[in-house]
């Protein structure tokens, strides 16, 4: 018997390092690929939100917006003449953001280095770095939802575990109903991994509660 129970043991703790590794692995790559661009950032604005766009040269007697690109590569708008503000800066109001992601600015004048490439995120909160910032928070949620799960199907009496499990997973749902994390272009996708989330939590909770309202009958 005490080696039956040895050996649930080393199972448990075996599983409990899995989701920790992977929890990891998940919480460094997204750092990662957020933190990497080639590019300068002409800041992060709201979903819908006007963007000023603007450049500076002052040997310029001109400087054009060659395009501007939405997050899946289709282009909004092209061949825009910035108006000159004075003092060699250029600018150019662009007012459709409606989807979320990462938008390309490409120009070109005749001055300074000639071309620019430039780019600006849309979000849903407007908040700088929120698509890692969040998808962060969701991997945590969601893995200790995970590791809750996986500890209740080892343990007796698991009503703890899994009534704690389904709130994890129902509030990372609902971050990611909310936020819909800004790399993702298609809302759907993210309100539909959010209800998804969500349900599966419910679900958790509600066999747990079924479960001790026939026990006490």
């Amino acid at each position: 018997m005490k080696r039956i129970i040895n050996t649930k043991n080393n199972s448990s703790n075996m599983q409990s390092k899995r989701v920790i590794t992977l929890l990891t692995f998940i919480v460094l790559s997204m750092f990662l690929i957020n933190s990497i661009s080639a590019l300068d950032s002409l800041g992060t604005y709201k979903k819908g939100q006007d963007v000023r766009i603007t450049q500076v040269c002052s040997d310029a007697t001109y400087i054009n917006v060659s395009s501007i690109a939405y997050p899946n590569g289709t282009i909004a708008v092209s061949g825009i003449e910035m108006t000159p503000a004075g003092s060699g800066e250029y600018y150019y109001d662009f007012n459709d953001t409606s989807a979320l992601g990462q938008y390309h600015v490409r120009g070109i004048s005749d001055g300074c280095t000639e071309t620019f490439a430039t780019y600006f995120e849309v979000n849903s909160t407007g908040m700088e770095n929120e698509s890692w910032i969040f998808s962060i928070l969701f991997a945590i949620l969601l893995s200790m939802g995970i590791f809750m799960n996986i500890m209740a199907l080892n343990k007796q009496g698991s009503f703890a575990y899994n009534i704690f499990s389904g709130m994890m997973f129902g509030v990372a749902g609902l971050i990611a109903i909310a936020v819909n994390f800004a790399a993702i272009e298609n809302e759907l996708i993210g309100k539909g991994v959010g209800l998804i989330v969500i349900g599966y939590g419910a679900l958790l909770i509600f066999n747990e509660v079924s479960e001790i309202s026939d026990t006490t009958k």
